[in-house]
């Protein structure tokens, strides 16, 4: 069994009791639905088969169930914080944050894929001249 706690400091109230089936192997979901911000969330392990003996956690996974808006919002994208950016002014602010939204998560998808696209070098492949056909995309790469 599995009890989730939070709140601030030594103040934790019980959010979620959870009984996981001893021979069950996978992911368990133990805290979902928060709509509240909790500065401490402490996970404990209330009960457990053999008394904890050959028990492994191998690892906590925080999972958002909403969608992430990656710090943008549609406000930044309104007429008088454009004024530096003539050209986007006469533009819907929505299509203008959503196509932030889009190109902030080709990005994040760019950067995972990345090193299959440009192996670790071998110079008996080719020369550099390959490289030109994904240049613009290295460009936009965090990495």
């Amino acid at each position: 069994r599995v009890a989730v706690y939070g709140g601030e400091g030594d103040n934790l109230k019980k959010l979620s009791d959870v009984g996981i089936d001893e021979s069950y192997i996978g992911d368990v979901c133990v805290l979902e639905d928060m709509t509240t911000h909790l500065p401490v969330i402490e996970v404990r392990i209330v009960e457990c088969r053999d008394d904890g003996i050959d028990v492994r956690l191998r690892g906590i996974k925080i999972k958002s169930s909403r969608q992430r808006e990656l710090g943008l919002n549609a406000d930044m994208f309104q007429p008088a914080n454009l004024v530096r950016y003539p050209r986007l002014e006469g533009r819907d602010p929505d299509v203008l944050y959503w196509r932030a939204v889009i190109q902030q998560r080709f990005i994040k998808i760019l950067d995972n894929v990345l090193h299959h696209l440009v192996p670790a070098w071998d110079y008996t492949l080719g020369t550099f001249n390959e490289l030109k056909h994904i240049k613009q995309f290295l460009l936009l790469s965090k990495r």
